[in-house]
């Protein structure tokens, strides 16, 4: 009996702790801690650009951290483009535009995705200055990545500061030098110089643009010498030279009592047009336009200290881009635009820092303008402008904590491809690099880097095919 008793007793107390479970859903599905559930994820890199056959490791960062399951789902949008592992390594394949999505597995709702864009093979062929085995500093030509000689001259060549494709044609605008060290004008073809002046001249010049048109070739520049003795004084005279048929002919664009130089050169049709400057005195300078001659000529900024440094063309309409300034040191150059259509000029900067346009041309509708300016602690930084109609973006290319600058350009397609230099971060030379850039993104491409002693080295010209 006393059995038994026990036995109902248990299976009482038993039936109260179920029915006290089955009441209380806490007890059956206790409630999650929400520091433990994923609420965000977050791409280290949100867009970028890669070339063919390149890789890139994604990061991703987890809210909140004390999250329990932190496993993610990867995947692309077109494994073609580019390919991604469980473990967020992407792959390029071939170009084209892709995005890369990372999916929490705590939560599908919950993604992030990054945009990249996988770049064209091209030939890339650049000019500039370099440090070789032979010489600190000397004209080189890269094709892609392999750095080349500019036969000529004395030695080799010294400057290399423009380049062109035109068919299978490459032109380079430079120097060689005499065997007393004076820079002579010169263009190569496809390797072959041919020297524009005299090579037994004592005294400078300086190489700028470069042209061909029709398998004719202009090069622009100017020379630097002192001129009347023993009252000596030193005048710059800005020229093209054009070759044609293996005859050069020297198109001064200067008269007595006054510096020039010239600084770019377009053909369109039949008319030849330069930018670049001229001065009067020690304190004030134009921008200049001229057109085929010296006698033919538009004149910007009169009264100030300024530069056309380059040249583009549109139509009827001849844009000349370069900087402003004034005559004495309490102010800083802009970067500046003027056309010959006599409408207003365009400003790029307020004048706070120093800042000017060095290169220029068009994307269809949209001028592309690129130079630099300097920033509030006094770096050089890489920046190009976007200009349609009178509207304009600023966008930045060089990190800002170390010099950088854009020298030259060229388009293809949507892409712009720039030219210039950034200063390394240890030994505070300049290295010679490319950017590519599209849909705003940029890829840094460098073609001599800085070692302990090497010297200074950047690109001037860029050409694609």
């Amino acid at each position: 009996m006393k059995t038994r008793s026990i036995i109902v007793f248990l299976s009482i107390l038993l039936l109260a702790i179920g029915c006290s479970k089955s009441n209380n859903p806490e007890a059956i599905n206790p409630p999650v801690d929400p520091s433990t559930k994923v609420n965000k994820i977050l791409l280290g890199d949100s867009a970028a650009l890669l070339l063919p056959d390149q890789q890139i490791q994604l990061s991703v960062d987890i809210t909140p951290s004390t999250a329990i399951n932190k496993k993610v789902q990867w995947k692309s949008s077109n494994t073609s483009i580019a390919t991604v592992d469980d473990n967020g390594l992407v792959k390029a394949v071939s170009n084209g535009r892709v995005s890369i999505t990372v999916t929490s597995q705590d939560n599908v709702s919950i993604t992030d995705t990054a945009r990249l864009v996988v770049l064209k093979n091209y030939d890339v062929h650049a000019v500039g200055n370099g440090v070789t085995s032979r010489f600190y500093s000397q004209a080189v030509y890269w094709n892609n990545e392999t750095p080349n000689d500019l036969p000529g001259g004395h030695t080799v060549g010294i400057k290399a500061n423009a380049i062109k494709i035109v068919g299978n044609d490459i032109y380079i605008a430079g120097a060689t030098s005499n065997e007393n060290g004076w820079a002579i004008p010169t263009f190569w073809k496809n390797g072959s110089p041919t020297q524009l002046t005299d090579p037994s001249n004592q005294f400078a010049h300086f190489i700028t643009g470069l042209e061909v048109n029709n398998q004719d070739v202009y090069v622009t520049g100017y020379d630097f010498q002192m001129v009347g003795c023993p009252n000596c004084q030193y005048v710059s005279h800005g020229h093209y030279w054009k070759t044609s048929g293996g005859h050069v002919t020297d198109v001064p664009l200067y008269e007595a009592g006054v510096s020039t130089g010239a600084m770019a050169v377009q053909s369109i049709n039949s008319k030849i047009y330069v930018a670049g400057w001229q001065a009067n005195d020690n304190f004030f300078r134009m921008s200049k336009l001229w057109t085929d001659n010296f006698s033919s000529q538009l004149e910007f900024s009169r009264g100030s200290f300024a530069s056309g440094n380059t040249i583009a063309t549109k139509g009827s309409t001849i844009y000349v881009g370069g900087f402003d300034g004034c005559p004495y040191t309490n102010c800083s150059q802009i970067a500046k635009l003027w056309k010959s259509d006599g409408s207003n000029p365009i400003q790029f900067t307020d004048g706070t820092h120093e800042a000017t346009i060095n290169a220029m041309a068009f994307q269809d509708d949209d001028l592309i303008l690129a130079g630099y300016e300097k920033n509030a602690a006094g770096k050089y930084v890489a920046k190009y402008w976007r200009l349609n109609g009178s509207s304009f973006t600023t966008h930045t290319i060089g990190s800002g904590d170390t010099d950088s600058g854009i020298n030259g350009l060229t388009i293809v397609g949507d892409e712009i491809f720039f030219a210039g230099y950034e200063t390394d971060k240890v030994y505070g030379y300049r290295q010679s690099i490319y950017w590519r850039v599209i849909d705003n993104l940029s890829l840094a491409i460098t073609l001599y880097s800085a070692t302990p002693g090497s010297g200074n080295a950047e690109l001037n010209g860029i050409a694609v095919r």
